[in-house]
């Protein structure tokens, strides 16, 4: 690794080593999604040195994703998320490699979007989504880390090839209005997303995840934290 990109890492001490971030440089991760969860997921893996990202969001930003969403502003209000989302990572890190897809994922389309990425980070907004992008990953032998929020609530989980799924986590659950009625809140969508973060590096550093086969689900107005 070049001196100035070591400079970059060397607040990650010896828990990401400069042998690791080599390793993160090489690999490739997929995050679906660019609001409340997408944005800090993309940044913060970004920052602690995976740079070869690809980012799917159909969407344009609108006034309601300002109260959490890390790449909306005002200036952005109309604008595709994964261009903003561009702009704002390449200020942060000039040498990032990124695919952007301004496209819709689903049954036609993810094999071919999620093919040749080491993981598949979920920022999706819908059960629907997350189950042709589980079955996708299942289908290229992806790990699957799955996220979501509602409310002061969070879950988070990673899906292994070869496993069940989503299933033991929504069966034949459909999508309800949980963010309308619930809300989402930006803090709520920061820390589900730095497990999912957690989760991802791990996964492409070879170390075991912690939440393979299990469910972290979080409470933050009680601060209530379960694993299992």
């Amino acid at each position: 690794m070049a001196n100035e990109r070591k400079k970059r890492y060397e607040r990650n001490g010896t828990s990401v080593s400069p042998a690791d971030n080599e390793i993160l440089a090489s690999k490739k991760v997929c995050v679906i999604g660019c609001g409340g969860l997408g944005g800090h997921i993309a940044e913060m893996l970004l920052r602690v040195g995976v740079i070869r990202l690809t980012l799917i969001d159909p969407d344009v930003f609108d006034e309601t994703n300002l109260n959490r969403q890390l790449f909306s502003t005002e200036d952005g209000v109309g604008k595709p998320k994964v261009v903003e989302a561009e702009a704002r990572l390449l200020a942060v890190d000039s040498s990032a490699r990124l695919r952007l897809l301004q496209a819709r994922l689903d049954a036609s389309n993810a094999e071919e979007m999620l093919a040749g990425h080491d993981v598949v980070v979920d920022a999706l907004d819908n059960i629907g989504s997350r189950r042709v992008a589980a079955k996708a990953c299942d289908s290229l032998g992806i790990p699957f880390v799955h996220g979501a929020i509602g409310g002061w609530y969070a879950q988070v989980s990673v899906i292994m090839p070869e496993s069940s799924g989503l299933e033991p986590l929504y069966g034949n659950t459909t999508d309800g209005n949980v963010d309308k009625t619930l809300g989402n809140m930006p803090f709520v969508a920061g820390f589900a997303a730095c497990m999912q973060c957690a989760e991802t590096v791990k996964l492409l550093l070879g170390k075991s995840p912690n939440l393979q086969g299990s469910i972290a689900r979080v409470d933050l107005m009680n601060y209530e934290f379960d694993v299992f």
